[in-house]
């Protein structure tokens, strides 16, 4: 795989995304999955596919009593409710052996990723945020084009799915998983995530997004 433009970026990020959608629903037929997200960090250059079931939920013990808002945001470092699947091979799906070859193909797709990240950013006129917000969009891009096909069900059926980006160790953190969210999906999907914390907290989050468009502008470029 060679990477010479963001379309290409978009197309393997849905190539992937689709291929692993499909054996993760093999995996947990018969659960009902409410949520997907590409999760990445601040560099946004390699994304890992999460997937949340309401089963995986239930049988998770929350003495904290989040409710949705744990649903969200504390759930998703949980391994016993989000199965991941990760580009580094330590941190795939557990008790899933990971054979040489797919180190080595996984280790060259990451390195060609770092090479493209690299000569983009250095031509003159771009940089690493300019970067960022393009590879965030062609992520936004791949779950669009996934969901047109029919991947996360029509009608009631993708209603119960919620599709978003989140990211971590970023300040961005908390903000993308609402815009993205709010632009992937159906009100009533979208609604489950924007407003799924505490009162006070939707409103701390809702001022800050605003105060930071005003400023910036999207996170993620239409």
């Amino acid at each position: 795989m060679k990477f010479n433009s963001f379309s290409d970026v978009r197309d393997h990020f849905k190539k992937e995304a689709r291929d692993w959608y499909l054996e993760y629903q093999q995996r947990h037929a018969g659960e009902s999955i409410y949520g997907v997200t590409f999760h990445t960090d601040d560099d946004a250059n390699s994304p890992s596919y999460l997937a949340f079931t309401n089963e995986a939920f239930a049988a998770t013990t929350q003495p904290s009593g989040d409710g949705l808002f744990a649903m969200w945001f504390t759930i998703p470092w949980r391994w016993d409710v989000v199965e991941w699947n990760d580009p580094r091979p330590e941190f795939r799906v557990p008790n899933r052996e990971v054979s040489p070859e797919e180190i080595q193909a996984l280790t060259d797709e990451m390195a060609e990723r770092d090479r493209f990240r690299e000569e983009w950013c250095a031509r003159p006129g771009n940089s690493f945020e300019l970067y960022r917000k393009e590879s965030l969009k062609a992520m936004a891009e791949a779950l669009a084009a996934l969901d047109a096909e029919g991947l996360f069900g029509v009608g009631r059926e993708r209603d119960q799915i919620t599709l978003f980006i989140s990211m971590s160790d970023s300040p961005l953190a908390g903000l993308i998983d609402r815009e993205s969210a709010a632009r992937l999906n159906p009100w009533r999907s979208a609604r489950r995530l924007t407003f799924g914390g505490p009162l006070a907290l939707n409103c701390l989050m809702a001022t800050y997004y605003i105060f930071r468009y005003l400023v910036r502008g999207r996170i993620i470029p239409r």
